[in-house]
């Protein structure tokens, strides 16, 4: 809605190249022609499957809307690539060869894959996947990027790649449209706003600088989440002085929603802990030393501040 200020900056930081999410409706031909120019800003078009899918969760016309930006972005050659919230009704689709090979067909250059998370006080707790369900779509997500080389970013399946959660400041930070800075885009709680507080004094807060320390959650990089994963963290987390809910409009507390996501994260684990269990040794001893000298670094740098 505000693409002009969007351009703006992105002309300003011109060796930056910047990535944006968007349900892609708004992109017509100016503005395929302006990313055209740009070079440094690229889009991730949500979509959940083929029109049924899509159309259920995110109104009626959406789908040929996101088809059409897409469209608009090939005919340039512009890089974009695709973005699904996967969840009990269409994590079938979303992963299979049929809804791959269409998004590459597209032109889509990659595709960012999220687990529904049941965030906010109104949301829909059926749509969570299950354990088998999650597991299905990481077993159909590697297969498919091994056989094709194809990038896949699977974000509920790759904490193993990710070193464990990547939140509050250490890979990942977000700030939402009221200015709260919180831990990440789907964990909305917070102590502080960038309002009144430079970027490096939000980085300081108790609250996040509590999240970096509490880092890693498990040993299992396969259930990385405090919120999803080991819910009993976020809400451990949140009982500091001045953490709030900053859910814009339907706030709930950390343990209002770990009471939803506890059943869930109770049954994937024991097949987190039978996944992780067949990864590789050389594989995992590379992954602890790489999560030794990241958060070795991360500590040294808290310390020094």
């Amino acid at each position: 809605m505000r693409k002009d200020d969007i351009v703006k900056l992105v002309k300003k930081h011109s060796d930056i190249t910047f990535a944006m999410f968007t349900n892609g409706t708004l992109v017509d031909e100016q503005f395929a022609d302006t990313l055209s120019e740009l070079g440094n800003l690229n889009l991730f078009i949500s979509i959940e499957g083929f029109r049924e899918d899509t159309d259920f969760r995110r109104g009626s016309g959406t789908y040929d809307k996101v088809l059409k930006a897409m469209d608009l972005l090939k005919e340039r050659d512009h890089g974009f690539g695709f973005s699904v919230c996967y969840h009990s009704k269409n994590y079938k689709t979303i992963c299979s060869d049929e809804f791959l090979d269409f998004m590459r067909e597209k032109g889509a250059w990659l595709g960012w894959l999220f687990n529904y998370m049941p965030i906010g006080s109104d949301s829909d707790v059926s749509l969570c996947c299950n354990a088998e369900q999650r597991a299905y779509v990481m077993e159909k997500i590697k297969d498919y990027h091994k056989r094709y080389q194809y990038t896949l970013i699977d974000f509920a399946n790759t904490g193993h790649k990710s070193m464990g959660c990547v939140a509050a400041g250490t890979d990942f930070l977000h700030i939402n449209s009221n200015g709260d800075v919180e831990p990440c885009a789907f964990c909305h709680y917070s102590d502080t706003n960038i309002s009144n507080i430079s970027l490096l004094e939000a980085l300081q807060s108790p609250f996040l600088d509590r999240f970096r320390q509490k880092k890693p959650f498990s040993k299992n990089y396969l259930t990385p989440c405090p919120m999803m994963d080991l819910p009993e963290a976020i809400v451990e987390l949140t009982e500091g002085e001045n953490v709030r809910s900053t859910h814009l409009y339907h706030p709930e507390s950390a343990k209002e929603l770990a009471s939803k996501t506890m059943p869930i994260a109770k049954q994937w684990r024991p097949v987190a802990d039978k996944i992780f269990a067949g990864i590789p040794k050389s594989e995992k001893r590379m992954i602890n030393i790489l999560f030794w000298l990241l958060h070795a670094g991360n500590r040294f740098k808290t310390n020094k501040h």
